[in-house]
This record gives structure tokens, sequence and C-alpha cells, in this order.
């Protein structure tokens, strides 16, 4: 799979679960398994960047879509919002790795390497078309995390949003 190369001039985000992003930041996690947003058409995720922010966010998470180990992280997150009117990033992902898995046993290989359960992989996996992208990345945070107004872009089931312009450079 290819990336884009376009970071060093625009910025963007990587939109993710609060506890996954808590796990990346622990060390505890360091892959990333993704399908798509629905924004993102029947092609589903693209991994469009080398280098990227976490953006940490509630939407679809429950503690039931991660394995027990991964509970703490649901708490871990809260340090993160939300707050009304603004989103923190606490911290960039740069990609080591990017493939894409497209048997069910690839998958299952990567048991104990993420938190998230089976009966969610499984649902993720199969949903429209078998396969899901594999991203190993590793972690730099950021302290304190960057506090940012909330934007129009950020709103929609999509992966990846663009920052805005006060992040150029950062």
């Amino acid at each position: 799979m290819t990336l884009n190369a376009v970071d060093e001039i625009e910025p963007f985000a990587f939109k993710e679960w609060a506890a996954i992003c808590a796990a990346l930041v622990a060390g505890r996690q360091s892959i990333i398994l993704r399908k798509g947003g629905i924004h993102e058409g029947p092609a589903g995720f693209q991994p469009e960047h080398r280098e990227f922010w976490l953006l940490p966010t509630q939407f679809h998470q429950e503690a039931g879509q991660l394995t027990e180990e991964g509970w703490p992280f649901l708490n871990a997150a809260r340090i993160w919002g939300p707050f009304p009117g603004e989103i923190l990033l606490p911290a960039k992902a740069q990609v080591q790795e990017c493939r894409r898995l497209t048997t069910w046993e690839e998958v299952t290989a990567l048991q104990g390497e993420h938190l998230w359960s089976e009966a969610t992989l499984r649902n993720r996996f199969e949903y429209r078309s078998p396969g899901l992208t594999y991203l190993r990345v590793t972690i730099t945070s950021v302290q304190p995390p960057i506090r940012l107004p909330i934007w129009p872009e950020l709103e929609g089931c999509k992966s990846w949003v663009r920052l805005p312009d006060i992040m150029r450079g950062r």
C-alpha cells in the first residue's frame, strides 16, 4: 500500500477511539486495524498519511468492544475529554508498516497485540468485503496535549481530518 507524502505541508489527524489512543500512547498497543467510516465510501479506509496526530473520540466506543485488558484504558482516556468546544491532540503517530489483511487468520495472528474484542474485529473484517488495513506505528506523546477549538470538518464518520492552519509546522 502506498502512503501520501504531503504531511509536511498539510497536517492531518486520525480519529480513533480514545481508549485505543490511550493504549497507543501508553505503549500497550502499537498497531491500528482499520476498516473505514461511512464517509469513506465503498473503498473504505485508505492509509493516506505517514505521520498524523491522534484524535481521541468517544464515538462508537464501548467497553464490550474491547478485551477486558482494554477496559482500564477507557478511564485513562477521560483526561482527553470530551471538553465543550475543544478537542485535545495527545500524540503524533508515524507509520512504520502498512499492509492489507485479507484473511481472518492474519487478523487472529495479531491477538495480544491489540485491545479490540474478537467480535469487534470480526464485524469490521467482514463489513462490506473481507479485509482490514494494518498500520504499525510509533507514537510520540505531546505534553501537555495540544488544545484546539472544534471546527466543522471534525464531524462525520471518517478517519482523516485536515487540521486547521494553526497546526502548520507543529
